[in-house]
């Protein structure tokens, strides 16, 4: 599965491919939230719950999500691949992603785009 995520101030959007297919998500904030530290991470938190809640229960098995985001910190952070360290921040909003990401144990992979190659602009 892989989730391409933005946002903005005022919501976020995400594209997010599936068994061949794409599916758009377009949600907006309850308030503003000026600072794109929490809410990009805040919409990668939201979009893999969303995800993971529409096809988390269909399979026995977790399934390996592949996040695409233009907040480099996020994927700075990320777990590494071989020995299992990081997933860890000083930033709440960050450290609930990765919570968020490896409760389930399994292989997930993060990755930088730059903004303006970002697809998921558009949808935030």
């Amino acid at each position: 599965m892989v989730l391409i995520v933005d946002a903005s101030a005022t919501g976020y959007g995400a594209l997010a491919l599936v068994d061949g297919r794409i599916y758009e998500v377009r949600c907006g904030w309850r308030t503003l939230i000026h600072y794109s530290a929490w809410a990009e991470p805040i919409a990668a938190l939201e979009i893999i719950r969303w995800a993971r809640k529409k096809w988390g229960a269909k399979s026995s098995k977790p399934c390996k999500i592949a996040l695409v985001t233009d907040h480099i910190s996020i994927a700075t952070g990320q777990r590494r691949p071989i020995s299992g360290n990081c997933g860890f921040s000083v930033a709440f909003h960050l450290n609930e992603v990765y919570r968020e990401l490896y409760s389930d144990h399994a292989h997930h992979q993060i990755f930088f785009v730059d903004g303006a190659s970002n697809i998921a602009d558009g949808p935030s």
